[in-house]
Parts: C-alpha cells; structure tokens; sequence
C-alpha cells in the first residue's frame, strides 16, 4: 500500500480547521456605530443645504436687529459671528443623532432587563443600532421636502415636517415636544419593538411596552 502523499493528513487523522478569526466585542459595536454616525451625517448635511436660503434669511434679519440694538457692531463682525455659530450648530447637530442612539440603547437596555430580558449591554446596542435608519431617514425626508418646495412660503424647517409640527407656529412652545411626533418616530418605535423582540425573546406586548417606554423618556425633555 502506497504512503499518503506529502502534506496529506493520513486517514483516521483528524483534520483541525484554523480558528474563526472574530472581531473584538468593542470592534463589532463600533463599527455599526461608525456606518451609522457616517450616514446620519451625510443626511444631515445635505438636509443643512437644502434648508440653507431658510438660514440665510433667518440670519439676514437677526443681523438687521441686532445692529439696530448694537450700532457700535459692524455688519461684518455680526456676519462672522453667526458663521462661528452656524458651525457650531452643525456640529453638534451630527453629533445629536449618534449620541441620542446611543443613549436611547442604554435605556432600552435597562427596561428590557427590567422585564426580564437577559441580554448585555454589548449586546443591546449592536441590536439597537439597527434601529438608526429612522434618524436618517428623518433627515432625508427633511432635505427632499426643502428642495421639493418653494422655501420663499416657508418661514421654518418645522413646516415641512411629515407630522403635527408642520402646523404650528415657529415660536409655539409645543414644538419642541410636536416635532418628535412624525411618522418617522412610528418606525423607529416600531423598529425597537422589533429588534427587542428577537433579540431577547420578550413576548410582542413586553417588546413594544419596552421600546415605547424608552422611546417617551429621551421625549420628556422637550416638555421642559
């Protein structure tokens, strides 16, 4: 009987495959939250551009008030000032989506423990990440909506939301808390419900009182 060839394990010799190469637990979060972060951003961005003539007349009437109540103010330095300020509110809003995604698994976390669910907070928020495509299809919508529209009729980005804060007032004290009420806070709450669900085996009402629950608390603050 010949020998095996060379190289090859001879018969009743166990072959051992090589070890799956697994990414890190920090790795495998990080890197939904790097797609994500990336994504909203770039909605986010583009919903900036298409609502700019909004902030351009917006700017050009706060700079004409506050020249009339700071006369020793150049127009130039108001201009420069707004910009500076202007880049600061568009940092911190793509900043906002990430942050608040993330604050809302840690919540959804917490209840889900709360209601039984044994599952880590690793494990929670590479679930809930997924959930994250309502935010920036939020933006999305907001950008196709300012560039479908003649902005000369809109005074504020809040009239071409797709819920109840497209009909009051810019100043209205409601609008902070009627702004997170739109069809895409139905997906995310619906999408939470989900991934809950399959993610720790709560029973559907568990899952949707979970994701519900936790979704209303990061919306009180805007009862403040």
């Amino acid at each position: 009987m010949s020998a095996p060839a060379i190289g090859t394990p001879a018969i009743g010799t166990p072959v051992i495959s090589p070890p799956a190469i697994a990414l890190p637990l920090p790795e495998r979060i990080a890197l939904p939250f790097v797609v994500f972060t990336s994504a909203y951003a770039a909605a986010f961005l583009v919903a900036r551009r298409a609502l700019r003539p909004l902030d351009l007349r917006r700017e050009s009437v706060e700079i004409v008030r506050l020249r009339e109540s700071m006369p020793n103010v150049t127009v130039a330095q108001l201009t420069h000032a707004h910009t500076a300020l202007a880049r600061l509110s568009t940092a911190i809003g793509v900043l906002q989506g990430p942050l608040y995604l993330a604050l809302l698994g840690i919540t959804v976390w917490g209840f889900a423990r709360v209601a039984g669910a044994h599952w880590t907070l690793r494990t929670a928020l590479r679930t809930i990440v997924s959930a994250g495509g309502a935010l920036v299809a939020r933006q999305i919508g907001l950008a196709i909506g300012a560039f479908a529209s003649d902005l000369g009729s809109v005074d504020a980005p809040n009239q071409l939301s797709l819920g109840p804060a497209r009909y009051v007032r810019p100043d209205s004290g409601l609008l902070a808390l009627l702004s997170s009420l739109d069809i895409f806070s139905l997906v995310l709450v619906v999408l939470l419900a989900a991934l809950i669900f399959r993610a720790t085996g709560l029973s559907r009402r568990r899952a949707i009182g979970v994701a519900f629950i936790s979704w209303a608390v990061w919306l009180a603050p805007s009862l403040l």
